[in-house]
């Protein structure tokens, strides 16, 4: 159980930020809500109104029974209208029977969900409402459009809702049956919020296990609090609130980048402005909120780094400007920092730690509560000493020892490409590896080059990402190269030097890539090495048609011509298989029941990862109209039935050869052969990251011929764009690796420099125009105009600086 805890927190701690806010917003509006409504029909329908978006499910149903089991009360919210929907008794009555939360995560997989499957049901997940050991009701979600939206830690936070609910509901029968039962009532009001302070206990946690920290800070931070107010005077009930309000005060680090938040080192000043905003952000999360807990969790988490002289961040308020609550937190929030141990530094002692306090009071701290912090000096001590983990208790010491590398394998999928990652910055790798996976591909990951060749001689990947500036990476990539030179490799470092090039020169498919580079971008190169060598040795097409015997028809004919062929009857079974197995290619019978062709194809047009997928449709009927509608749908070509094996076999190879020139010219630029804008923006974005970092210039240019404008009025298009790609590739030979060059708009380009300021790119720009001179063409001289922005000076995101060109 505690290994099942511990992975489902890794998965939230791992999620992108925005995908934990909204929910610890949603959470706190159930909170909220549940105080509002003192009947249960209105409570009902606000929970499904707040819970069926805040889950992702399509359809949602809370049903109370009385005593005896019967229904008494029902509501409903999904489909087209809020009128009650079919859904499965089957999962309500083991629901009512185990009295435990279930789920149901792919109805198509499960075995006796015959009825669910019929009821066209794709994932369930069920939590039951007991109070006092009485079965209250059933909290019902499902979905009905997507393959399993629900994960494991859905049912434990959905749990936690129930218990909530359960507890509200028991409330108001309670109200609504006698007035006697105040006290009753009363302790059921106590549980609900006992209830809600420990899902934003739980929550809250996300943030400090992001920072590489135990919950030890957490709970002594909020112990401290709770001992420094009700040493200052507060009553009982605000003493309380402040001690659950301050386990929020980091949670705004939620929205820092991984990059910023787990570095080692110290940060650059960019790096420490960036995490400053984990304030602000915290102040964001928690605004607009009518419970008094989050309303002080919203002022410490804005204010615990104000000072009291004013010098502090984000609003610089001084004195009794700054928040009482902000300024307690503040105290116990920087003394359980020097005191403890972190991945960075050591920890000071109990008396020095002490000591920093009384030294900030008047500065830093307020001195009225530096004050009363000390004279509680025992009691601060001994939750110091009764919240410490095992390891920092018996070594409260600073830095981690070094640890063997040890390869981390994602879990496999037996379709999917085997990826090898090597490289030792850890913050990379980790990006590399979820990117990868969120395509689809196995990745084995690893600091240590050696560690990996050896592995060689029991596995074989299909591709590989290799920093060549890493211990063991010069040996791996000789291994490689002998065991398969076709195979694809992209090979990344941040020296460009030739020696770096040469040492990979005999690989036949491979890419050396400049540092640094966005991880998708990598992936795009990794993904044309693979398309260019067509590393499948058969092409994959899905079939999906509701007659048995066509399905087998296709299969017997394609198969022969060395195609791997899977096949559907419905269409709950197709998008199955079109997530497991990715096809090249799609087979698709118009006439369908429950969802037709045309709908289908309309479906995968809107979808993003679908999008270029070749369809081809499957019709019996021959009349021009039937045709028309299958193209507008989003159909690639048409074929009649019955089918004709040449005919087939033709159309499959023509699409999927015409799809693999598209995906190989798509991140060209058609008329420069740069790099396409949105791929080249990319990589602009991630290079002016890394210049900030390491505090050097970063310099963006927008360029322009004045004489292209004479042009255009003597010739036309095609002069002027071949000209555009004659000045293009003149400028990029003269270029660094590290530099970046795109079209921007028409015939203007853009260049990213790093480490360059203004000075160096009016140099680059006169070298620009002395080789311009050189350029045959239909003018007898050509001169490159450019304006530029530079950061930090105009904006420190790609964004601002663009702006501020198109100011110019």
């Amino acid at each position: 159980m505690a290994e099942l805890e511990e992975s489902i927190l890794e998965g939230i701690l791992r999620s992108p930020a925005d995908h934990e806010l909204p929910r610890l917003s949603t959470l706190s509006r159930v909170s909220q809500c549940l105080s509002l409504h003192q009947e249960n029909p209105p409570l009902l329908e606000e929970l499904l109104r707040l819970l069926v978006p805040g889950f992702k499910a399509d359809r949602g149903h809370i049903r109370l029974l009385n005593p005896s089991g019967l229904p008494i009360l029902e509501r409903y919210l999904g489909g087209a209208s809020t009128e009650k929907f079919l859904f499965t008794s089957t999962l309500l009555d083991e629901c009512l029977r185990t009295r435990e939360p279930l789920i149901m995560l792919d109805s198509m997989e499960e075995v006796g969900s015959h009825s669910i499957q019929t009821a066209g049901i794709r994932s369930v997940m069920l939590a039951p409402l007991l109070q006092h050991g009485r079965f209250l009701g059933v909290f019902y979600l499902d979905s009905i459009h997507h393959i399993a939206p629900f994960e494991e830690n859905d049912l434990k936070l959905l749990k936690v809702v129930g218990d909530m609910v359960a507890v509200a509901v028991d409330r108001n029968n309670k109200a609504q049956v006698v007035i006697r039962q105040s006290e009753e009532l009363a302790e059921a009001q106590r549980m609900v919020e006992v209830a809600a302070e420990e899902t934003i206990t739980r929550l809250s946690r996300a943030a400090e296990y992001r920072d590489g920290e135990t919950s030890e800070h957490l709970v002594r931070v909020s112990l401290y609090c709770e001992a420094l107010a009700r040493k200052m005077g507060m009553e009982e009930q605000e003493v309380h609130q402040i001690k659950i309000a301050s386990l929020l005060h980091d949670v705004g680090k939620l929205g820092i980048p991984d990059s910023v938040m787990l570095k080692p080192g110290r940060f650059t000043q960019y790096e420490r402005q960036l995490m400053q905003k984990h304030t602000v952000f915290g102040g964001r999360i928690l605004a607009d909120s009518n419970s008094r807990i989050v309303q002080l969790a919203e002022e410490i988490a804005l204010g615990h780094h104000e000072k009291w002289d004013g010098s502090g961040y984000p609003l610089g308020i001084a004195g009794e400007d700054i928040p009482l609550s902000a300024r307690i937190v503040a105290i116990a929030d920087v003394f359980d920092a020097v005191s403890s141990a972190r991945r960075y530094k050591a920890s000071y002692s109990i008396t020095e730690s002490f000591q920093m306090i009384e030294e900030g009071a008047g500065s830093h701290f307020d001195p009225n509560v530096s004050e009363a912090f000390l004279q509680i000096s025992a009691r601060i001590e001994e939750i110091w000493e009764n919240n410490q983990t095992p390891e920092k208790a018996a070594e409260p010491v600073a830095e981690e020892p070094k640890q063997e590398a040890v390869p981390r394998v994602a879990e496999r999928n037996g379709d999917a490409p085997c990826l090898w990652i090597l490289d030792s910055d850890p913050f990379q790798r980790e990006r590399l590896s979820t990117e990868a996976v969120r395509r689809g591909y196995h990745v084995l990951e690893s600091s240590c080059g050696l560690e990996l060749t050896e592995r060689l001689d029991t596995e074989k990947p299909d591709a590989g990402i290799v920093e060549i500036a890493d211990e063991g990476a010069a040996t791996l990539v000789q291994k490689l190269l002998e065991q398969d030179s076709r195979r694809p490799l992209a090979v990344f470092s941040r020296d460009g030097s030739l020696t770096r090039r040469l040492s990979v020169v005999g690989l036949e498919n491979c890419s050396y890539l400049h540092k640094p580079l966005p991880p998708d971008a990598v992936l795009d190169e990794l993904e044309l090495l693979l398309l260019h060598q067509e590393r499948k040795t058969a092409k994959t097409v899905l079939a999906l048609d509701d007659d048995p015997v066509v399905l087998k028809v296709i299969s017997r004919l394609l198969e022969r011509q060395g195609i791997r062929v899977f096949t559907a009857s419905e269409a709950t079974g197709f998008w199955r298989l079109l997530t497991q197995h990715a096809p090249d290619l799609v087979l698709l019978d118009l006439e369908l029941p429950l969802v037709d062709g045309f709908q289908i194809c309309r479906l995968l047009r809107a979808d993003v990862n679908y999008r270029h997928l070749p369809i081809v449709v499957l019709t019996a009927h021959h009349e021009a109209r039937e045709y028309r509608r299958a193209l507008e749908a989003g159909a690639d070509d048409v074929l009649e039935k019955p089918l004709n094996q040449r005919r087939l076999f033709s159309r499959i190879q023509t699409r999927l050869s015409r799809n693999l020139a598209l995906r190989l010219a798509g991140v060209r630029d058609p008329v420069t052969g740069l790099l396409e804008k949105s791929v080249a923006l990319r990589i602009m974005e991630a290079l002016l990251l890394s210049t900030l970092r390491q505090e050097q210039p970063f310099t963006l240019a927008r360029l322009r011929v004045p004489e292209f404008d004479k042009l255009g009025l003597e010739k036309g298009f095609r002069e002027r764009a071949k000209l555009l790609g004659q000045v293009s590739e003149l400028i990029q030979k003269s270029n660094r690796p590290e530099d970046v060059l795109t079209r921007l708009d028409g015939f203007t380009l853009l260049i990213a420099l790093s480490g360059l300021d203004q000075a160096g790119f009016e140099q680059r720009l006169a070298g620009w125009n002395n080789k311009l001179n050189n350029v045959r063409g239909p003018v007898s001289s050509l001169t490159c105009e450019g304006s530029s922005a530079t950061a930090p000076g105009d904006g420190t995101e790609l964004s601002s600086l663009l702006a501020a060109l198109k100011a110019e």
